[in-house]
């Protein structure tokens, strides 16, 4: 489809109509929408295109008609509550990052720090002779488990449920136990032979139930398996604490840049447009805030149902989308919302809709286009 006319001040016609429907749209006024290119569309143009960097000629050109989303010739994005697709800006991006910075550094100084301290500290005593090692084993898997619980209430909503999608809570002593002397078992073939097995798979005919308890049973009050306890608590998930190191560091950058751009657009609007800048940002960053929380809760949901605990990065992927998604979702449904209220406020109400007669002989179609004549009744 061939270009668009260049449209500037004096221009008069369908065009300038549609023009006029998309510049409202987006909430900068244009006065009566007549098809006349008069000095409040001007204003309006000069406003659109200083907020989106182009230099503020006034002049409805190539460069511009791109920004706005828009074919002049009739097949364009004048849709409400479609074309703001076209003009959403980063508030959602923005609050995500804050969320899952938040998250992450909650993780790493209040969970993956603390556990690998108190795990050396344990290790210093059971070495030193302060604590027995059977006492060393139940302090490090009981603090743990409380560190996990205690980072957890810390939290938000969405993190932690993705936290309880991974691993719904700590492994008991008694588990820990059993997982350790069957590891040490497993890797000692004297202590096979010893306790007379054959094989460590409980389906093979060869395998001895009794005799495999009792080894369990003999192994797990050794002293090697109470440091590989000990040892464990101060070990965490690498996929999900490498994640959370990263996100550590990029939340906080990616919240600066956010809010940077947010403060670049709204010093560098017409003075008479701040105030509108200023609550489109806002909006999108409220709905970025409820996106991301909201997607960190569906997301704890379908990686439960999707990974299971034994999948972490299965778990991240699923949050890495859904959580990512639903905080775009959210900042561009709060910014389309907001620009229909300010859109309909400084229209006094007047709502645009297929069959919206516009004066000077022209309506809006059932696809939102300009078109000459009554129009159908719709």
């Amino acid at each position: 489809m061939a270009p668009g006319p260049i449209l500037r001040l004096g221009d008069r016609g369908e065009f300038v109509r549609t023009l006029q429907l998309r510049i409202e749209s987006l909430g900068f006024h244009v006065g009566a929408i007549d098809g006349v290119f008069g000095p409040q569309t001007l204003k309006a143009v000069k406003a659109f295109q200083s907020l989106r960097n182009l230099e503020p000629t006034g002049v409805v050109d190539a460069r511009t008609r791109e920004k706005l989303g828009l074919d002049i010739l009739g097949h364009s994005s004048i849709v409400p509550g479609l074309s703001w697709l076209n003009d959403y800006r980063s508030g959602g991006s923005t609050a995500s990052a804050l969320i899952q910075g938040y998250d992450a550094n909650i993780r790493v100084t209040q969970y993956v720090q603390p556990a690998k301290q108190l795990a050396q500290q344990f290790l210093t005593d059971v070495e030193s002779g302060k604590l027995s090692h059977l006492e060393g084993r139940q302090l490090a898997s009981s603090q743990r488990n409380e560190l996990l619980r205690l980072t957890r209430e810390k939290l938000t909503p969405g993190g932690r449920a993705f936290s309880e999608a991974i691993k719904d809570e700590g492994k008991t002593l008694s588990e820990l136990i059993h997982k350790y002397s069957r590891k040490v078992l497993e890797e000692s073939p004297d202590l096979l032979k010893q306790y007379g097995l054959k094989t460590m798979d409980p389906k093979s005919p060869l395998f001895d139930a009794a005799a495999y308890e009792r080894a369990i049973e003999q192994i797990g009050r050794s002293e090697q398996v109470s440091m590989e306890i000990i040892k464990s608590s101060g070990r965490t998930g690498k996929a999900v604490t490498l994640m959370a190191r990263i996100s550590r560091v990029a939340g906080p950058i990616g919240t600066g840049i956010g809010l940077t751009m947010s403060a670049y657009e709204i010093k560098n609007a017409p003075p008479d447009q701040r105030a509108y800048v200023a609550g489109r940002e806002a909006s999108g960053f409220a709905g970025g805030l409820v996106g991301t929380v909201g997607g960190g809760l569906v997301a704890g949901w379908a990686a439960s149902m999707l990974c299971g605990p034994a999948a972490p990065v299965c778990a991240i992927a699923v949050s890495v989308v859904v959580v990512g998604g639903s905080a775009w979702a959210g900042g561009a449904l709060f910014e389309a919302g907001y620009k229909e209220v300010m859109s309909s406020r400084k229209s006094g109400g007047k709502q645009l809709k297929p069959g919206t007669q516009l004066g000077g002989g022209a309506y809006l179609d059932e696809r939102m286009i300009v078109r000459q004549g009554m129009g159908p009744k719709i």
